[in-house]
């Protein structure tokens, strides 16, 4: 009978092999897991893996791998995969078969959440020593068990906190030191003022790794490798939960999505670089029991982020990371990805898919807002995304010591002015509610246009009711789209005044800035 150290060893060494693509980065094979499995005496599992192990480096590294696996947290898809190690034949090859199929991959990702990967499946183990070999020592570099997802520049795993490390050897820091002259000896870590594995941190990561939480009602895909796609297409009329790791490049600009440019053929896949692009390494879809119990994790606020029209699941994420990035944010990052399309075509789709959308967010809010814990929530929601969110709104009610919603902040929402009015009513049961709106903002324009109706993100002239702080951002002008309508997350002076609201929760007669116009409402100055 196999234990529960085992099973969670079994997991760390799967997850490994899962998440490299060079055989000489596995440590024990998938197949052998199987075999010791089934095969070696009670109490004996982890002996009889090291048996299959011949190289010294490679004996250390499975003592980090089975040191580590005692602190991961084990979820419910664990049972599933016990039940697969318990029940596969080992008489006709039928093992080798299931490890490369996607379920059985699915099957190990989602049996262990992402933070306990990282932080637990290769720590140290033991300070430096020295070889018998004679070798030069090891030092400790930082790195995780993230699975590449680009061609180039991402086979080496990337870390999501500096504690995480794997063993090295100071010869291996020479083709990672940058801005050396061919020939250059790399520099002499003994007398740097950083410690080895700080050093090595610095040489080979510019990015900083962020945790997101989401929650989308787009069709979930599995690709051949095991990973979580979601594309433009409606799922099941329910919501799928998840986490996503995602990293920004230390090179970035406040309110930018640094991402590579495409090529002369449209159709090719840019490369990604972490340390230049904002980059998404892992998604990792949970039960939602399981979700929650992740989330958990966080302590104090939480913070949602409800994207807008012609927006991907991907490009979601993005913003949303950048978003919390520059807030300098402190707490769960939450985003809700509804349905869209991603097509300026697709106009008329989008806005049947959002009515659709509605009720899914009303259910994740529900979870968010009475499983999680949270002291308080604030939501940030753009352009048609408002129309689900104000519809939830209109009718929302906390639940007796539920999450109360604290800073809602509605940027140019493309939303009949009339409709807005009506649900304006439930204003007063939130903390504070705040209006973006401009006369530069060319998407709410067209849509005016075409609906013979004024939007509330219009500002002519800009909305003013009880209850409601509307800010006029026109003199952001354009941003970087050339469209005038994601001011909220582009513009600095207009990022600016949002961190007052999200962080410092200030209302708009403390907030540097802006100033309050005769009408009533306030204006960017």
């Amino acid at each position: 009978m196999r234990t529960t150290e085992d099973l969670k060893l079994a997991v760390a060494i799967l997850v490994k092999n899962i998440s490299t693509t060079k055989p000489h980065h596995r440590v024990v094979s998938s197949t052998n897991v199987f075999i010791a499995w089934q095969t070696s005496p009670t109490g004996e599992f982890a002996n009889y893996l090291r048996q299959n192990i011949r190289s010294p480096s490679a004996d250390a590294r499975f003592d980090a791998i089975r040191i580590g696996s005692t602190s991961i947290d084990l979820l419910d898809a664990a049972t599933t995969l016990r039940e697969m190690l318990d029940g596969q034949s080992l008489r006709d090859g039928s093992v080798r078969g299931l490890v490369k199929k996607a379920q059985f991959r699915t099957v190990v990702m989602r049996s262990t959440t992402i933070r306990a990967s990282h932080d637990a499946i290769e720590r140290t183990a033991s300070p430096p020593r020295r070889e018998s070999t004679g070798k030069p020592a090891p030092i400790w570099v930082p790195i995780s068990v993230v699975p590449p997802r680009s061609k180039a520049g991402r086979d080496r795993p990337f870390s999501s906190r500096s504690q995480q490390v794997r063993r090295v050897f100071r010869d291996e820091l020479r083709p990672v030191i940058h801005g050396r002259k061919p020939g250059a000896e790399p520099p002499n870590l003994s007398k740097t003022e950083l410690p080895p594995a700080k050093l090595a941190l610095k040489i080979d990561e510019h990015f900083t790794t962020h945790i997101l939480h989401f929650g989308t009602d787009r069709l979930l895909n599995v690709n051949d490798d095991g990973g979580a796609t979601f594309g433009d297409v409606r799922g099941e009329d329910k919501v799928t939960y998840g986490v996503a790791n995602v990293s920004i490049p230390h090179v970035h600009k406040e309110g930018a999505l640094e991402r590579p440019r495409r090529g002369i053929r449209f159709w090719s896949l840019p490369d990604e670089d972490p340390n230049k692009h904002i980059v998404i390494h892992k998604l990792t879809p949970l039960e939602l029991t399981d979700w929650c119990r992740s989330a958990r994790i966080q302590e104090g606020e939480g913070l949602l982020f409800i994207h807008g029209f012609n927006v991907s699941f991907d490009e979601a994420i993005w913003r949303a990371a950048q978003i919390y990035h520059d807030l300098k944010f402190v707490g769960l990052k939450l985003c809700y990805s509804w349905s869209s399309c991603g097509g300026v075509q697709n106009y008329p789709a989008d806005e049947s898919t959002v009515e659709w959308a509605q009720e899914h967010l009303r259910t994740f809010l529900t979870e968010v807002t009475t499983k999680l814990g949270l002291s308080r929530l604030h939501i940030v929601a753009h352009s048609m995304g408002n129309r689900a969110l104000l519809g939830v709104l209109e009718s929302w009610q906390n639940q007796p010591g539920s999450t109360p919603i604290s800073q809602v902040v509605l940027a140019a929402p493309d939303i009949d002015e009339g409709r807005f009015k009506q649900i304006s009513r439930a204003f007063g049961k939130y903390e504070q509610v705040t209006l973006y709106a401009s006369r530069a903002d060319r998407a709410i324009l067209a849509s005016t246009k075409l609906h013979k109706f004024n939007r509330a993100g219009n500002a002519s002239p800009p909305i003013v009711i009880g209850g409601l702080s509307t800010v006029d951002v026109t003199s952001a002008g354009a941003d970087m789209f050339g469209l005038g309508h994601s001011y909220f997350a582009t513009s600095k002076t207009v990022f600016r005044d949002l961190y007052y609201i999200i962080k410092e929760r200030f209302t708009p007669d403390r907030r540097a800035g802006i100033k309050i116009c005769d009408m009533g409402y306030y204006e960017l100055s």
